[in-house]
């Protein structure tokens, strides 16, 4: 009875309201998941510099660090940024030069920076990607990377093996538990037999140690916004501060300009009206029609003054059912898309793909998490479980996602304050689909009421084979890192 006391007790804490009770909840559940990864026993490896080399066969943002005997040797895609003290695909805020990933709290992409003698890995700051990491329980050698393919490659381990077969049956499942769960509470673990133990660092930047301990690094999130118009000059301002540095005259490998997405939901219009303060230009729309609906965002594009590229979906201009097996016609295209720990939904990207190459693509993911007018919002983007299978895909085509919501977003419950708050009633219209904040940023940005959002839709496949397809899509996938 009281552990069941004791649980509720820090349940209702730790979804609290009051933005210092769940830092002090957060910062709890962080040390106890360190305790126990490594107890007392994790000590830090010193680097004075990361020793890299390009490949220029594999995918042009993918990267592997291999740790051996103390040291570090990453193996890195062509479009990869490196110097002595840093490897980095992807954005964050903050000058490119003068400001380092490692202390941003707004990261998009993945990369590692030796921070006074330390190698620090940096993840995402998101739930929708994450690193991982590989480790021999004899040895302590240890692998780490954007992709889990690679490890796979890296360390020798094949698609007919014991601990790939094991860890297939449960990835999937693994990675929807853990988005559901959030950023702070989700297992680290994602299988270990005698061998091997394979883990999923999302979020929080780590380091591991000789022995092939990790250690994860607590982050306090930033809060700076209170009602309406704070919270949008900091997505603007923080958007603005993330395109100067994806278009830095400093980057050798690439520069990365603004592209988004634009249907008749809520969440893409709002994200484009945001990016547009930073520069941007471009959207793409997929032209079909699900369910006798066409979602085509087309019309709200041009209301926006962007040019607006329509696309075709992987499945057909007219779609009368999402829920379907992939045949051999299909399942191919697919593979990049399966062999990743979400369900293979972002399938629909592929429409996309020809705008993509060398872009900072902002989407409307976490629309249903954050905005959604309800005053409860749980904390660390819990609930997420969809749109978790790009990786493959925008490693090889060569782009970053930038899910502008997610900015600000990891304690939920300001946004909800904000939704429910007196000044957005008028934008508030009611029903199971209503979410003033999104509403409030196309509507004074010129776009009629009618326009947009009234009617919830989708257009990503559910792949109801793709347990079954998982194997041979890794393997199809494995011949990139070969």
């Amino acid at each position: 009875m009281l552990k069941k006391l004791l649980k509720s007790l820090f349940s209702r804490l730790y979804n609290s309201s009051n933005f210092h009770i769940y830092c002090l909840m957060s910062r709890f559940i962080h040390l106890r998941k360190n305790f126990s990864l490594n107890g007392f026993r994790y000590k830090y490896q010193c680097f004075d510099s990361i020793n890299s080399h390009v490949d220029t066969n594999i995918p042009k943002l993918a990267w592997v660090a291999e740790l051996m005997d103390g040291k570090a040797n990453f193996t890195l895609g062509s479009e990869v940024e490196r110097s002595n003290a840093m490897i980095f695909e992807g954005v964050w805020y903050g000058d490119y030069r003068d400001s380092s990933p490692t202390d941003s709290d707004v990261v998009f992409g993945s990369g590692a920076e030796i921070v006074n003698g330390r190698l620090i890995f940096v993840t995402p700051k998101h739930n929708l990607e994450s690193l991982f990491v590989l480790v021999n329980n004899k040895t302590g050698h240890s692998y780490v990377s954007n992709s889990f393919n690679y490890l796979f490659v890296r360390a020798g381990i094949n698609t007919s093996s014991k601990f790939f077969k094991a860890f297939s049956t449960i990835i999937q499942d693994s990675a929807s538990a853990s988005a559901e769960i959030g950023v702070d509470r989700y297992e680290r673990i994602i299988h270990r037999d005698e061998h091997w133990t394979m883990y999923r660092m999302t979020y929080y930047n780590f380091s591991v140690s000789r022995n092939g301990l990790i250690k994860s690094h607590w982050q306090k999130p930033r809060y700076e916004y209170r009602d309406y118009e704070s919270y949008k000059q900091y997505l603007e301002s923080t958007i603005q501060s993330i395109a100067a540095n994806a278009q830095s005259p400093h980057r050798k490998k690439q520069k990365y300009k603004l592209l988004s997405s634009i249907s008749k939901g809520y969440d893409s219009p709002a994200v484009s009206v945001l990016a547009k303060s930073a520069g941007l230009k471009q959207s793409v729309t997929l032209d079909i029609a699900v369910y006798d609906f066409n979602d085509s965002g087309q019309q709200i594009a041009k209301k926006l003054g962007l040019e607006v590229n329509k696309c075709e979906h992987i499945l057909s201009n007219n779609i009368n059912n999402l829920n379907t097996e992939f045949d051999v016609r299909l399942k191919k295209k697919a593979y990049e898309f399966i062999a990743c720990d979400g369900i293979g939904d972002d399938v629909a990207f592929l429409g996309f793909e020809k705008y993509l190459k060398s872009k900072l693509y902002c989407s409307g993911t976490y629309g249903d998490v954050v905005w959604s007018k309800k005053r409860n919002i749980r904390p660390a983007f819990s609930k997420q479980v969809f749109e978790k299978s790009l990786t493959e895909f925008r490693l090889r085509v060569g782009f970053v996602n930038m899910p502008v919501i997610a900015i600000g977003a990891r304690f939920g419950s300001a946004l909800g304050r904000i939704s429910v708050s007196e000044e957005m009633n008028h934008y508030s219209i009611g029903g199971d689909y209503d979410r003033p904040i999104p509403r409030r940023l196309v509507e004074t940005a010129g776009v009629p009421r009618d326009y947009f959002g009234m009617q919830k839709s989708a257009s990503s496949p559910m792949i109801l084979n793709n347990r079954e397809l998982f194997s041979e899509a890794c393997e199809y996938v494995m011949q990139r890192y070969l």
